[in-house]
């Protein structure tokens, strides 16, 4: 198309805006409420998605852990009472340690590694260990981590191996770790009655009952460190990771569903609009096509003017959107999150199904002769 046919489409698509502003105004309120619902929808469904993470996880975690050393505390060892103060805590079903320090381990083969030794003590079936090898419940022993060099394709239970330079026989294999990860990297001591030291590096993990995380968390802290509780970093394992993102996978689904359903809509409501303004303006329309203008000057001239107003409309949908999902956060005092990705997208999709939406109705209206069109009411 040559430049000035372009100029005289754009020309005549803003001169139409301007000489009806009344059903400029009606039809980009349709591009406007789907853009203000869309970009509405979007952010708060990833505010509170943001929010919902950290409530479901607490509230389904079936245990907490403090990460050693802790700064904040006065305490260097633990002692026996204050565990045992920790299991009196209301929700609590029983606390498990851990020591590491690095060491040296020579293998059942003479190969010399250096890797972490780990002590855990207490309740161990917190700890829920997967092993091989050993049968019955957690005493003291010697286990090996399954990704540890000391563990090989001959190596067996009751192999011999030496860790800091004293010999050690092997009760078996960590081959699952959930709570302390890295207990599969290691060479690890149990039930030794050693009580965790505060400022070493390690674990104390405490397991809670169903829904009772949010409860003891902030004991705990209280418990590890008086009057200086905001040191302790007390942390929900994964338990419920499969579980949550199950969950939120399904909202996400639902929010990608209804905005597809607003856009869809919106395209629609645009086309509507698009042809009652053909039907009301198909004599001038007739009159273009009677004086030589082309059939592509009038389908874009239709085109242009709902991509213009569209555009005017979902901009400030879009930020009426956020104005409101920011007013949201801030009265309930949650945080704000802006997919601004996804807002974006939706506010180009918007405008694509603005101007595609009027393509339709235009394009019926040049299959009608110009002559039919003039003597239309």
């Amino acid at each position: 198309m040559r430049r000035s046919s372009a100029r005289d489409v754009v020309e005549h698509a803003v001169l139409s805006v301007l000489r009806t502003p009344g059903r400029a105004l009606a039809f980009g309120a349709a591009a406007f409420v789907a853009a203000a619902l869309l970009t509405l929808g979007l952010t708060d469904a990833a505010s509170r998605q943001a929010d919902v993470t950290g409530t479901f996880d607490a509230l389904s975690a079936q245990t907490v852990q403090v990460t050693l050393p802790l700064r904040g505390s006065p305490y260097t060892t633990l002692t026996a009472e204050q565990i045992d103060a920790i299991r009196q805590v209301d929700g609590v079903t029983g606390v498990a340690w851990g020591s590491s320090r690095p060491t040296l381990v020579r293998t059942t083969t003479g190969a010399v590694t250096s890797l972490r030794s780990w002590t855990v003590d207490g309740d161990l079936d917190v700890l829920e260990l997967e092993t091989s090898g050993h049968d019955g419940p957690l005493t003291k022993t010697t286990l090996a981590g399954g990704a540890s060099p000391v563990v090989g394709p001959d190596t067996r239970r009751f192999d011999h191996v030496v860790v800091g330079g004293r010999s050690t026989m092997l009760g078996g294999v960590i081959t699952g770790s959930p709570v302390i990860g890295a207990l599969l990297d290691a060479v690890v001591s149990t039930g030794d009655g050693t009580p965790p030291t505060l400022s070493a590096e390690g674990e104390i993990v405490v397991r809670v009952s169903s829904g009772w995380a949010p409860v003891v968390a902030p004991r705990l802290a209280t418990l590890l460190a008086p009057g200086n509780e905001t040191s302790v970093l007390v942390r929900y394992p994964p338990d419920a990771a499969g579980l949550r993102s199950g969950v939120l996978g399904s909202v996400d689904s639902l929010v990608y569903v209804a905005s597809a359903a607003i856009l869809v809509l919106g395209a629609g409501a645009v086309m509507v609009g698009t042809f009652f303004r053909v039907l009301s303006e198909r004599r001038l329309l007739g009159l273009y096509r009677a004086i030589g203008g082309s059939a592509s000057f009038v389908v874009l001239t239709i085109t242009v003017e709902a991509a213009i107003v569209g555009t005017v409309g979902s901009l400030l949908g879009t930020t009426v959107g956020l104005g409101v999902a920011a007013t949201r956060s801030l009265v309930d005092g949650t945080v704000l999150v802006v997919p601004w990705l996804l807002v974006g997208g939706g506010v180009v999709i918007g405008l694509v199904t603005n101007a595609l939406g009027a393509v339709i109705p235009a394009l019926r209206t040049v299959r009608e002769s110009p002559l039919s069109a003039i003597r239309s009411r």
